[in-house]
């Protein structure tokens, strides 16, 4: 690969960290927000943005591999400051490696 478009590679990975990093800080600052004013920790997992989106998971409740399911719906459970805050790492390093 020529050396600009290395180098053109990891600028666009290091903006991906940067982007998924304030992302994740504003998430977290908006659930810390709402907790100083009422009190109460407002969880946002994957799946309610997800179907903020509109998309609709009514195809994995009748699924034939049980541990898929499960699999599955534990992902879309996973709070999404952190599910954008480690694939923005992972996405961006991979995109900055040199080599």
């Amino acid at each position: 690969m020529e050396e600009s478009a290395k180098k053109n590679l990891s600028d666009w990975g290091m903006a991906i960290i940067g982007l998924g990093l304030f992302s994740t800080v504003c998430i977290l600052g908006y659930q810390f927000f709402h907790w100083l004013k009422s009190g109460e920790w407002i969880s946002l997992p994957l799946y309610k943005a997800l179907q903020y989106l509109g998309i609709s998971f009514d195809g994995l409740l009748d699924l034939q591999w049980q541990g898929m399911q499960k699999l599955l719906f534990w992902v879309l459970e996973l709070p999404i400051a952190g599910v954008i805050g480690i694939s923005s790492l992972a996405i961006g390093w991979l995109m900055s490696m040199q080599d």
